[in-house]
């Protein structure tokens, strides 16, 4: 679950099964049992809507990464401005970021890091459509240390330029689950 939405579909979903829902949040849904409503009917139900269920610690870990790099790109500019990303996500999610980086790296093929990047890349693509900011405070916003680092690096994922980009008129946008 990456958004409110997937939260109160979720919390949505549950409840018409007849469970009784304690707390649903990004990554995690609690609720009491039932002996009338099996795991492979909430399991069904969930994966109707796009979700799947995760019962591995490691599976659980990379989610978890995956939801505090969103929070620190849509909620925590400061984290990415003040170069400390790396430390605030091993305290945020309370283990050393060594291991955070092989579990992520062994389940999701790619780096914590590269994971950033692209996220960061989605969400410029977002400012750009939104234009409420020039390119050089999406920079900013976004931790980058140029416009010219960032204008690499979105040439490098998108695979043109901010400029040829904008042209398209027709944003093509990767959704959070994607990535």
């Amino acid at each position: 679950m990456v958004c409110p939405r997937c939260i109160k579909v979720v919390t949505d979903e549950l409840k018409a099964l007849g469970l009784q829902v304690i707390e649903v949040k990004l990554g995690k849904a609690t609720y009491i049992d039932s002996p009338f409503i099996t795991s492979n009917s909430i399991e069904k139900v969930l994966e109707k809507n796009g979700f799947d269920i995760i019962m591995k610690k490691d599976e659980q870990l990379v989610e978890l990464i995956k939801i505090a790099v969103l929070d620190i790109i849509n909620n925590r500019p400061e984290i990415l401005l003040n170069e400390k990303t790396f430390i605030y996500l091993a305290e945020v999610i309370g283990k050393p970021y060594p291991y955070l980086s092989k579990a992520f790296s062994r389940h999701k093929k790619i780096t914590i890091e590269r994971y950033f990047i692209l996220q960061k890349i989605e969400k410029a693509k977002e400012f750009m459509e939104y234009e409420e900011l020039t390119f050089s405070e999406i920079a900013y916003r976004l931790g980058y240390k140029s416009v010219q680092h960032l204008s690499m690096q979105f040439k490098e994922i998108v695979g043109m330029s901010k400029t040829e980009y904008q042209k398209l008129k027709t944003n093509e946008r990767k959704s959070i689950d994607e990535i």
